[in-house]
């Protein structure tokens, strides 16, 4: 069996992920920006994640249609939601925790998609991230087949598959957990921190004492998630790119220079702190 290739999507203006967490991305290079389109009955969401630099801080708009609802978190205690139909823009800032998607609350009824748009001052980057985690997410099953994947990993996986009754249910929970690693290769690459869990340590205060917890305790739990998402990323990114084949963007996905933007150092006194 020949090699498999990489889906060639440079060229597509719209990329849509499939199944109960539909959403459709449109590129939108004129504009520098990218529209996400999720249907009522879908699931997708963005998960938290926060850029250090405000150059990669995205601004979000809504457009017509379903009920947003967008997480944020500067701290500990720092916690809050913004809900809202058509004309509600964000500005995210440099540390800011956030995650959106549909609004949650059970009352709301959806009934129509939820239109977002999606900015940032590094308008190539977004465009780029974009294209290469939905391209990665629809190609995840050609990665046991790729020429980039090492060949024992191709014979062995091969050889689960054909495994009776477990088989190909292993090979698929491996595929998935591959495509979480390639996910996170690429969110590195545009300094895009996912939030993978912290200390939950403040909890303590809280459920015994009933009173806020001390500062030096709020500063570790909240510094913890990205101590813990920088040791994910060191083990992925060995992982990834040592023993599994994978890199940080592709050019079947994305043509152009973009691949470098976000990794070039562009520094506030070209786009202003304004986010």
């Amino acid at each position: 069996m020949p090699p498999s290739l990489r889906t060639r999507t440079s060229n597509r203006t719209t990329l849509t992920l499939p199944g109960p967490a539909q959403a459709t991305f449109t590129f939108l290079p004129d504009e520098n920006k990218v529209k996400v389109t999720i249907p009522p009955t879908s699931t997708w969401s963005m998960r938290a994640h926060w850029h250090d630099r405000p150059e990669l801080c995205e601004d979000i708009s809504i457009l017509p249609g379903g009920y947003f609802q967008i997480y944020r978190s500067t701290g500990v205690y720092a916690n809050y939601t913004t809900s809202g139909i058509h004309g509600l823009s964000v500005k995210l800032r440099p540390g800011e925790r956030c995650g959106w998607g549909f609004r949650s609350a059970s009352s709301q009824v959806r009934n129509a998609d939820l239109e977002v748009l999606i900015s940032q001052h590094l308008s190539k980057a977004t465009e780029e991230a974009w294209r290469n985690i939905v391209s990665a997410t629809l190609d995840a099953e050609l990665w046991p087949e790729l020429a980039s994947t090492p060949l024992p990993l191709k014979v062995s996986l091969r050889l689960l598959r054909k495994t009776p009754f477990v088989g190909q249910r292993m090979w698929t929970r491996i595929v998935r957990a591959v495509l979480w690693m390639q996910i996170l290769l690429i969110c590195q690459r545009h300094e895009l921190d996912i939030w993978l869990g912290e200390l939950g340590i403040c909890w303590f205060w809280a459920a015994w004492r009933n009173e806020v917890a001390p500062e030096w305790a709020q500063s570790i739990e909240w510094n913890s998630a990205e101590w813990l998402t920088w040791l994910v990323m060191l083990v992925v990114g060995a992982l990834g790119r040592g023993v599994l084949g994978l890199k940080d963007g592709y050019d079947e996905y994305y043509r152009g220079t973009g691949t470098n933007a976000a990794s070039a150092g562009f520094g506030d006194e070209k786009f202003g702190n304004n986010c």
